[in-house]
């Protein structure tokens, strides 16, 4: 597929609306709506889009992306854990960034990604 500059603008500019969106409502200290926009399926939906164009593999794609999720899930639950036991955001995000990177790799290590 030929992809021309007008193409990566347009994405660029969905990717800094998202941005901005979450920024714009952590300002307002609108959690609720801070908490919705990355759990968006925005980029699962662009990727399946772009996967469909190029004539890729859908379902590896959409069973790929369960998987990263599920680790993006444990992270999630890694860190309010750390959070309720360690009361430090700085440590508790080292923390569970580290487990989430270990994860990635025993995925990758043991061919389940």
């Amino acid at each position: 597929m030929n992809h021309n500059i007008y193409e990566y603008i347009i994405i660029f500019l969905i990717g800094g609306l998202l941005f901005c969106l979450l920024h714009y409502f952590s300002h307002h200290k609108n959690i609720i709506v801070c908490s919705i926009i990355p759990a968006l399926p925005i980029l699962f939906l662009a990727g399946l889009y772009f996967v469909y164009l190029e004539h890729g593999n859908i379902k590896l794609y959409t069973t790929l992306s369960i998987k990263t999720i599920i680790i993006y899930l444990l992270f999630l639950f890694i860190l309010i854990c750390l959070l309720n036991t360690l009361k430090n955001i700085k440590l508790s995000l080292l923390i569970s960034l580290f487990l989430f990177f270990i994860l990635y790799y025993l995925f990758f290590l043991f061919k389940i990604l």
